[in-house]
């Protein structure tokens, strides 16, 4: 779920008029800037309409209420959420979105926002995740599967197992309303059997596997069952009926259906049905007063993703027939991000690693479709019209960090994988190599019990987090427009007492209003969050490290408040050793650094470089990753190893050969790399390699976090105190420069300047952070 994190540019807009963005040049750290940023650098509001139910009077008072509180955008997401069957039946205003007189309204405004200097996004749509009322034939899809057993020797004749209504389908009617009823529909596809080897066993574990398709007489089977037990299956495509959360567009909620991001029909009519009446009518925004269109978080479901003519495609990409193996790839409750949240459903079959193999395929071929068919051609669309994406490709169907570095600005969040600065660190860690200077975040949301409840300190340890994390754009969730249901309740969409419309026992965090506790704070929390977001925007980005991430996608785990906030939340035992060690580090993904090259005793993996890498976890790898990592290591830049090498390649497909060849690489790169048998020994063995932090204390430990960029004329770091302690520390710092200042970003004045050092050349000072506020240091050449 996606619903404002961090958005504080001029990017994130709406406005022409004025010229707001007075950053001229980026390499530059103006300290009159820092003290007063420009609103580009201010947070962005995720603002909440009840659909087109809107009054241009309201718009200029909660706009100029969004200025005055220190906020520079605003991202409008226009839903029904919340709203019950009484207000949409008694407000034909809520469910015009995508009409003439809902872009009417978005136009006036962004008209208002660039008259106060603001600027504005819009969701690319109604609610999510992306679909709506003109989504047809390129309608989401899924392949189903139906089996029964069979025991031989027999010869068979007769019927393929009929369609059967999905696991999950059954569980998501019981929390939410977002499927359309099962109809059973669907198309027969393959049909496969199964030597069963042991039914006691969960997954049940099957043998010999073999593709039947051929002796199908429509959906009449013939076949000479071999001797022994077995299971035949057949497979069957259909849509899956997943329905956009609470949109407000004309139709009824039935018929507005998830696009398939796997088909190109999908976003063709996505475009048509509301991205070209977005053109036609707020032509005179595009590229200045809007800048850019907002995709939420891909939350799909489906028993198995698919496509049309998806086993054509795989054999063509991959390089083998999918059929025989396809009940590897099915899961007990399908694959539903709802249900994952709570823990992964188990395999239905197993059959040792051949089914790792063939869902490493599968997963790679749907997340190039993923790739080619939605992010591309969007961003290929937007682009022409001079249009920016800004997206959370988290829950979607493609490689994480390659898609977050594909898109103009990549949006983590803080509600998925709990918020964790792991999971930020992808979105950065993606800008970094694909040399993007912004990226964003969806902040202070979570899930609670109370919309209001978040303190003062929950939203500076938050920020801080984010911006620790390299994030540099805030996007805050959010504020609901100034609407009263039928009852004379003041709306907000995810208030718990409209569970039933939500679907959903609790509520989200957080009901930033008038009303919020924490609300006359907002313009001292928005100027600071400004100031870091201006100077982690200069220069370029450094981290020492670069750790491999070897997955496609990372796990999810709901941010929930009701054990509060603290000091590194969620944090990894391996990200918890480098935060100590004061290591910056950024997330690299297989095909990056198996494209990287190394230079003057640096590694550089796309616009980044780096002094060291880090391997974690790799359990298997191509022969070409581990050609680089011999390179790397050849080059004199220190690879260290934790978990051990892998002793296979990925996927099915030629896998003999593959692992042979791996074997080889990894038994001569056993004797290049550093192996470490625990996360506490990381700090040391990279230190002992001369890759270490440019801060140091007394005790070898960083209590904050670290965060930092080069200019051409110094270097910026941030310092954030995440504990609920003030700090006082003493720390010196491995920098050449001629003059350390210490800016405070609460006030933007400089709390401190020094410019003796000892004979090492290095700055040593008494260093004060508040609880849950950062400091930054500016170290002049």
């Amino acid at each position: 779920m996606a619903m404002v994190g961090v958005a504080v540019l001029a990017v994130f807009s709406c406005g022409e008029g004025k010229k707001i963005n007075t950053d001229s040049d980026p390499d530059i750290f103006d300290l009159a800037l820092w003290k007063n940023p420009p609103a580009q650098f201010r947070p962005c509001f995720r603002w909440w309409w009840p659909g087109g139910s809107v009054s241009e009077d309201e718009l200029r008072r909660e706009l100029k209420l969004f200025r005055d509180q220190g906020f520079g955008c605003v991202e409008i997401q226009p839903f029904a959420y919340g709203l019950t069957p009484v207000d949409l039946a008694s407000d034909p205003e809520i469910k015009t979105v995508g009409s003439d007189s809902f872009f009417r309204k978005v136009g006036a405004a962004c008209r208002i926002a660039r008259e106060l200097g603001l600027t504005v996004d819009l969701t690319f749509g109604s609610s999510w995740p992306s679909g709506g009322p003109f989504i047809r034939e390129g309608r989401e899809r899924q392949l189903l599967i139906s089996s029964r057993d069979l025991s031989g020797p027999v010869f068979y004749t007769g019927p393929v197992p009929p369609v059967i209504k999905p696991k999950y389908q059954g569980v998501l009617e019981l929390m939410m309303n977002a499927m359309a009823p099962f109809t059973g529909e669907a198309e027969l596809v393959a049909v496969a059997a199964a030597r069963v080897v042991d039914p006691g066993r969960v997954p049940v574990e099957i043998g010999e596997m073999m593709d039947l398709s051929g002796s199908l007489s429509g959906s009449q089977l013939s076949w000479s069952v071999p001797a022994g037990d077995w299971i035949l299956f057949a497979f069957y495509e259909n849509g899956t009926g997943q329905l956009v959360i609470n949109p407000a567009y004309p139709e009824t909620l039935t018929e507005a259906l998830i696009l398939d991001h796997l088909d190109r029909r999908g976003l063709e009519e996505m475009i048509t049905g509301f991205g070209e009446p977005l053109v036609a009518h707020l032509e005179d925004y595009l590229g200045n007063t809007l800048q850019s269109v907002f995709v939420d978080s891909f939350e799909l479901v489906g028993e198995l993703p698919w496509t049309a003519g998806f086993l054509d495609i795989f054999a063509t990409r991959i390089g083998y027939d999918l059929r025989p193996y396809l009940p590897l790839l099915f899961r007990e409750y399908g694959e539903v991000k709802w249900l994952e949240a709570a823990g992964p459903s188990s395999n239905l079959y197993s059959a040792g690693a051949v089914g790792e193999r063939v869902r490493e395929d599968y997963e790679k071929a749907r997340g190039e479709l993923f790739r080619d068919r939605f992010v591309l051609p969007f961003l290929e669309w937007a682009h022409a019209h001079n249009l920016q994406v800004r997206l959370q490709n988290h829950g979607g169907f493609e490689d994480f960090l390659e898609g977050y570095e594909l898109v103009d600005i990549p949006e983590s969040e803080g509600l998925y994988a709990g918020g964790s600065y792991d999971f930020l660190k992808l979105a950065s860690s993606a800008a970094h190599t694909a040399g993007k200077r912004y990226a964003s975040s969806e902040t202070f949301v979570a899930m609670v019990q109370d919309s209001r409840g978040l303190t003062r300190d929950d939203f500076y340890l938050l920020a801080g987090r984010a911006l620790s994390a390299g994030i540099n754009k805030i996007i805050h969730h959010g504020f609901p427009y100034l609407y009263h249901r039928r009852d004379g309740s003041r709306w907000f969409p995810f208030d718990g007492a409209y569970a039933p419309t939500l679907g959903m026992s609790s509520t989200f965090s957080s009901c930033s209003d008038e009303t919020h506790p924490v609300w006359t704070d907002f313009p001292g929390l928005n100027a600071y969050i400004a100031r870091l977001a201006y100077a982690f925007s200069r220069g370029k980005p450094r981290s020492e490290i670069a750790w491999l991430y070897p997955e496609r996608a990372f796990p999810d785990l709901i941010a929930t408040s009701s054990q509060g906030f603290s000091a590194g939340q969620g944090d990894s035992p391996v990200t918890a050793a480098l935060k100590v060690a004061g290591l910056t580090y950024d997330r690299v993904n297989r095909d990056r650094l198996t494209g990287a090259v190394t230079a003057n005793g640096r590694l550089k993996i796309g616009a980044a470089e780096y002094s060291g890498l880090l391997v974690t976890d790799l359990k298997t790898a191509s022969p070409e990753l581990l050609e680089t990592m011999e390179a790397v290591s050849r080059a004199g830049i220190p690879v260290v190893v934790l978990g051990g090498l892998p002793a296979r390649a990925p996927g099915w497909g030629n896998h003999e050969a593959c692992d042979h060849e791996v074997a080889v690489i990894a038994g001569r790169l056993a004797e290049e790399v550093t192996e470490v048998a625990a996360p506490d020994e990381l700090g040391g063995v990279f230190s002992s390699a001369g890759v270490s932090s440019p801060v140091l204390t007394a005790e070898g430990r960083l209590p904050f976090l670290l965060n930092r960029r080069v200019l051409r004329e110094g270097e910026i770091l941030l310092l954030f105190n995440e504990s609920n302690q003030d700090l006082a520390e003493n720390i010196t710092l491995a920098i050449p420069g001629r003059k350390a200042s210490i800016l405070d970003p609460q006030s933007g004045e400089k709390a401190g300047e020094h410019t003796e050092k000892d004979s090492l050349g290095h700055f040593s000072f008494q260093i004060r952070i508040p609880s849950r506020r950062a400091v930054v240091i500016w170290v002049e050449k």
